[in-house]
């Protein structure tokens, strides 16, 4: 697995988005930070209020959730299982998908976050809240020695969702620093017995490739095709086995090469609610 792979993985469980074509415009003076955020918690807390757990299947991987309380403030821990047993199964990461907020960054960022104004995203209108407070709450799964220099979340301002993630993560590849600009977007919600759940994550990371010289490029381009020449050769079965276990990420990977973006884009196939899910689940 190459350097760059290595910075995608933790980016990808989400778990998954358009590129930064957003137009803001000056802020609204009758709300503020502190208001959005704990209309956003009430509305979120009141969705899942008959909801003990949930499953959601895509083809490169299960998440599994399970409700647990801080407090009395209800929050989702989650195990991810991917279709390849050569994949590591990821335990205690924090939902994107449903549950973004964790009690401690709700306080965080009504005490820290700025409220910029609002932005159009696919045709909703968001409030945009802007944190550098950010590093110290896992949102996403990412390496340890990996920055978060600040987050932008948009909030629908009518449905009070999540619709899109920016962040700014500063990591170290072969001894260099380099900052990604990953944007995380939620598309296409379900209401299934109150709780919203986008079936569609996009996630776009700018600045993968920035360490590659144009002989690493090249040399990785140059395997892509060999892997695509391989796959022509395999039978009907075997080569839709393995395609279903790439999903999109072999032509994301390619597009990182030829472009320094790449985009990856997570399906929800199904989703099962109040399945049972025990303690011990998470304990295997």
């Amino acid at each position: 697995m190459t350097p760059e792979l290595k910075t995608l993985t933790p980016f990808l469980f989400v778990i998954c988005l358009l590129t930064l074509s957003v137009c803001l415009y000056p802020a609204e003076r009758d709300i503020s930070v502190e208001q959005i955020i704990d209309n956003y918690r009430q509305h979120y807390e009141k969705s899942i209020e008959n909801i003990d757990d949930y499953t959601a299947k895509t083809d490169q991987m299960t998440t599994y959730y399970k409700k647990y309380y801080d407090n009395g403030r209800p929050y989702f821990k989650t195990k991810t299982v991917y279709a390849s047993d050569e994949m590591p199964s990821v335990t205690e990461v924090a939902s994107i998908e449903s549950d973004l907020f964790s009690p401690e960054l709700y306080d965080s960022l009504r005490n820290n976050a700025i409220y910029e104004g609002t932005a159009d995203v696919d045709s909703y209108t968001t409030y945009v809240i802007y944190t550098e407070d950010m590093d110290d709450h896992v949102i996403v799964e990412r390496e340890d020695e990996d920055t978060i220099n600040y987050a932008r979340i948009y909030i629908d301002n009518e449905k009070w969702i999540i619709r899109k993630l920016e962040f700014e993560v500063e990591t170290e590849e072969q001894g260099q620093v380099i900052k990604l600009h990953p944007t995380i977007t939620m598309e296409d919600y379900h209401d299934l017995e109150g709780l919203l759940i986008p079936y569609k994550t996009v996630v776009v990371i700018e600045g993968l490739g920035q360490n590659l010289s144009e002989e690493e490029r090249q040399e990785a381009l140059s395997g892509l095709a060999e892997m695509e020449k391989m796959l022509a050769q395999m039978s009907g079965e075997e080569r839709e086995g393995m395609e279903k276990m790439m999903g999109s990420s072999f032509d994301a990977y390619k597009n990182m090469l030829e472009s320094d973006k790449l985009e990856i884009s997570l399906i929800i196939n199904e989703v099962e609610i109040n399945t049972g899910i025990t303690d011990d689940f998470f304990e295997e």
